[in-house]
């Protein structure tokens, strides 16, 4: 059994950590001043006549004109962009305090139960959960950002070959003291916050959160598989499967998700280095396309494989199937859920159906290890 005391300083620790990603976010304020470079006005009216002066001067003028209106469109696209940095501060804000939220309900919900070991592991399960939300919410918001941050320099560079020279200089001090409300997720770092405090939690606590935490779960025994670097055309399913296990080892891949891709690499091609769609398009182990180098070698197919699996999730991956699915089908989505949204869906079935072929296999190559 675990104490109550226990439990207690366990939901106080996480609710500390997810505090700590909600500050992350601003709180919100007077929001992004306009920027408003192009509405100084016109030069003066020009001298009459016609001396090289009017002439000059009435040139000068309409380069001015094109330079302000120029200028003002980027003033408005800035001002946009700012604004959507703003939003984009208050919704991850938002979205970061529902996690919290939903945690602390939770674990008012679960707690009664904590006098059980199967209740304090669905609490565990539950509070892993919330944490990984969490650490979505802010690897989202930063990617949103980097995506702003990028069209700010873009205008910046606008501004510049807008001319006349005193538009950018305007500009420059317009943003200097602007884009408060944008926030710099430069605390963001690799993650919440003091996630490696929960290392000091009580050790039945800490164990179930080891075993739960993500889909890492049971991990893979030292020695068994013999990773990629020995594979040929010829070798057997069961050489390229050793591979595989090998290789998911010495990536940090649990057994559950190692099984899960030897499942993949079974379906797609019954863990055969020639094999070759019927359009010959796709080739190799994981039937890879032309994006793929070396194709021909099993070796160099694998380990590109696992390079981009872990990409798209890799040995932190809540649900490495879906991780799968969205490296196979649709890679280039933001998201494994968006890729099975929009991907073929009767592919994640597809690649589940060898799983039990995959346990045994997996039991067989580890057993001799």
């Amino acid at each position: 059994m675990v104490g109550g005391s226990g439990v207690s300083a366990y939901i106080a620790q996480v609710d500390r950590l997810l505090g700590a990603g909600e500050g992350l976010f601003p709180r919100g304020g007077p929001g992004v001043a306009a920027l408003n470079v192009g509405a100084g006005g016109l030069p003066g009216i020009p001298p009459p006549g016609a001396s090289g002066l009017s002439v000059g001067s009435s040139g000068a003028a309409q380069d001015y004109r094109g330079a302000v209106a120029r200028v003002t469109a980027l003033d408005d696209e800035v001002n946009g962009t700012a604004g959507a940095g703003d939003a984009t501060g208050r919704n991850g804000r938002t979205g970061a305090l529902g996690v919290r939220q939903t945690a602390q309900s939770a674990a008012a919900a679960i707690a009664p139960a904590t006098n059980s070991p199967a209740g304090v592991k669905l609490l565990v399960s539950s509070m892993d959960e919330r944490l990984a939300d969490m650490q979505r919410q802010i690897d989202t918001t930063k990617a949103q950002n980097a995506l702003l941050a990028g069209r700010l320099r873009q205008m910046v560079m606008a501004y510049r070959s807008a001319g006349p020279g005193g538009a950018l200089g305007a500009a420059r001090g317009a943003m200097g003291g602007g884009m408060g409300g944008m926030p710099s997720m430069g605390g963001f770092g690799g993650g919440i916050p003091g996630m490696s405090a929960l290392s000091g939690l009580p050790a039945s606590l800490a164990s179930l959160r080891r075993s739960e935490t993500s889909t890492v779960g049971e991990g893979i025994p030292g020695g068994a598989g013999t990773g990629v670097g020995g594979l040929t055309l010829n070798s057997s399913p069961k050489q390229v499967a050793a591979a595989i296990i090998g290789e998911a080892r010495r990536r940090g891949y649990s057994k559950r998700q190692a099984i899960a891709i030897l499942s993949t690499a079974m379906q797609e091609s019954g863990l055969r280095p020639r094999a070759v769609s019927p359009n010959g398009l796709w080739k190799s182990i994981f039937q890879q396309d032309s994006g793929y180098r070396n194709r021909d070698n099993p070796n160099a197919v694998i380990a590109q494989f696992f390079d981009r699996l872990e990409r798209h999730g890799g040995p932190g991956s809540r649900d490495i199937w879906k991780s799968i699915f969205w490296l196979q089908q649709r890679p280039g989505e933001a998201s494994a859920e968006a890729a099975y949204a929009n991907g073929r869906r009767a592919y994640l079935s597809e690649i589940q159906s060898q799983q039990a072929h995959a346990e045994r296999l997996y039991e067989e190559i580890v057993s001799t290890a």
